[in-house]
C-alpha cells in the first residue's frame, strides 16, 4: 500500500483529488509500499528554494522534485520515494494541470530526466500516457 501526504494550502476537493490520483499514478507506475511527500508552496518560496537548490537552472518554478536521499528510514514498512513541490498559485485554478506537473515530478523520482532530446521525447510520452490513463479512470 502506497501512502501520500499533501501541505499547503489548498481546497479539500483539489487536496482530494491530488491524493487520489497520485495513489493511481504510484500503482501505474509499479510503486509499493512506496511514501510520496507534496509540498503546496508560494510562488516566493518555489521561486527561492530553485535558486537555492538549482542555482544554474532558469525558468519558471512550477514544479521541482528530489528523491528521498537514500539513507532515511523506511516509515514503518513504506519506503519513502521523495518530495514534489508544486507552485500552487501557478495552478491554482487548473487541477489538471496541477496533477500533469505531478505526474512530471513523480517521473523525475523513479529515474526520468529530460537532459538528452531522446529523453525528453520518452519523458513526455511517458507523461501524457500516464496522466491521460489516470484521469480517464474517475
Amino acid at each position: 500500500m502506497n501512502k501520500v501526504s499533501i501541505t499547503g494550502t489548498l481546497s479539500k476537493s483539489l487536496s482530494h483529488f491530488l491524493e487520489a490520483n497520485t495513489l493511481k499514478l504510484m500503482r501505474a507506475l509499479g510503486l509499493r509500499s512506496t511514501f510520496l511527500s507534496i509540498e503546496l508552496l508560494s510562488d516566493k518560496d518555489m521561486r527561492n528554494l530553485k535558486k537555492r537548490m538549482l542555482p544554474k537552472k532558469s525558468g519558471p518554478a512550477n514544479v521541482l522534485s528530489f528523491p528521498d536521499p537514500g539513507n532515511f528510514p523506511p516509515l514503518g514498512k513504506l519506503h519513502p520515494l521523495g518530495t514534489i513541490y508544486l507552485n500552487r498559485e501557478l495552478n491554482r485554478k487548473n487541477p489538471n494541470e496541477l496533477f500533469f506537473l505531478l505526474v512530471h515530478g513523480t517521473l523525475h523520482l523513479v529515474g526520468y530526466g529530460h537532459s538528452k532530446k531522446r529523453d525528453i521525447l520518452n519523458m513526455v510520452k511517458r507523461e501524457r500516457e500516464l496522466w491521460q490513463q489516470i484521469l480517464s479512470l474517475d
